[in-house]
């Protein structure tokens, strides 16, 4: 019984460590942004994401196909082109904020009342990593400025 509970312990803290790795919160590389900053029109170049531990990655032209608009009013818009852009699909229509690191989405969609949670993990004039884990799937994404 002692040697069955050690093991299931030790099970739980592997566990642990590996949703903590493979999570995107990382405390050292924290990125606070303000509204300011971060509004503009980004294009989606590149997409890498974890889904129960296989990994894809996608390269994308910078033509505009994939895209989140940040308005400075607090709207936006996220067009998916033909693919999946951030596990959404499709164009969605949303208003956002910011909250230290994390840049909330509101789906403007009557069916859905959540919010999407993106954790800001680069942003620089030209440059914008956002990442999302839902503790299954982490997507990360880098877009380029187009305004």
């Amino acid at each position: 019984m002692r040697k069955t509970m050690k093991w299931a312990i030790v099970c739980m803290m592997a566990l642990c460590a590996s949703v903590t790795l493979m999570s995107c919160s990382d405390d050292n590389g924290k990125v606070d942004v303000s509204a300011g900053e971060i509004a503009g029109h980004w294009i989606c170049v590149y997409q890498h994401w974890v889904d129960w531990g296989d990994v894809y990655d996608a390269d994308y032209e910078p033509d505009g196909e994939y895209y989140i608009t940040l308005n400075e009013d607090g709207t936006g818009e996220l067009d998916s082109g033909s693919d999946q852009l951030m596990e959404i699909w499709g164009f969605m229509r949303f208003t956002w904020t910011v909250q230290g690191n994390r840049l909330l989405l509101f789906d403007e969609r009557d069916w859905i009342e959540e919010e999407e949670v993106f954790e800001v993990k680069r942003l620089t004039d030209n440059e914008l990593e956002l990442c999302w884990d839902d503790g299954e799937v982490v997507i990360t994404c880098r877009f380029v400025r187009a305004d």
